[in-house]
């Protein structure tokens, strides 16, 4: 099974641990466990990379290797089951993971390139994509804030329920999840979304990634 290393993980991490409260130092280090895998959150997103650590429990800062005292958060219970995600989608290339991170980074280029409906440009650590479904389609969107509409399709879901999908999630953090699973060259890989407010996974080899959405007015 292909997957992340060690050292590959670290420094997407990093990521991570930079975007976390500073009054949650806890959350600026990557949490070790004894059952062999590494994982970090800033609150908002998750990676877990399993089988590739051996040793005992710490929590590390990634960049200065300091250890870092506190209580981690229990990671394993923020990972949703995947038996009920409401919609999947596979992607089984390397290209169609290549089209995917383009995709995004397109449209968090339209997202801060002008000015918004309301006037305002919006920051690139702040610009969002709007993910929803029509029918058994998925597709990627600039949000109805943005001046500029452009939409992509992610690919045709697995429809695991008739509910449809209409959530918000920051764009640099999927943009930032995709990359780490080019990085290790993991070349096929599973999204599930579990609703509107819930958060949504991206799973290939030996990678979770889990990120929350944008809270907005439903």
């Amino acid at each position: 099974m292909s997957g992340i290393n060690y050292a590959t993980f670290i420094k997407h991490a990093e990521k991570v641990t930079k975007t976390a409260s500073e009054g949650r130092p806890i959350l600026k280090s990557v949490y070790h466990s004894e059952e062999g895998y590494a994982a970090v959150t800033d609150g908002h997103r998750l990676y877990i990379a399993d089988g590739i650590y051996e040793g005992t429990e710490k929590a590390e800062n990634p960049k200065t290797g300091e250890l870092v005292v506190g209580n981690y958060p229990q990671v394993s219970k923020i990972v949703p089951y995947d038996d009920v995600a409401k919609r999947t989608v596979h992607i089984t290339d390397m290209s169609e993971i290549e089209f995917v991170d383009k995709a995004v980074k397109i449209l968090h280029q339209c997202a801060t390139s002008s000015p918004n409906l309301n006037n305002k440009f919006v920051s690139k650590a702040k610009a969002h994509v709007r993910i929803y479904s029509e029918g058994d389609s998925i597709y990627f969107a600039t949000s109805e804030e943005s001046a500029i509409e452009a939409r992509v399709l992610l690919g045709m879901s697995d429809g695991n329920s008739p509910d449809e999908i209409n959530t918000y999630v920051n764009a640099e953090y999927i943009s930032q999840a995709i990359a780490m699973f080019k990085d290790a060259n993991i070349r096929d890989i599973t999204m599930r979304f579990y609703g509107n407010l819930a958060p949504f996974t991206i799973k290939g080899g030996n990678l979770t990634v889990v990120v929350s959405p944008i809270k907005r007015g439903y």
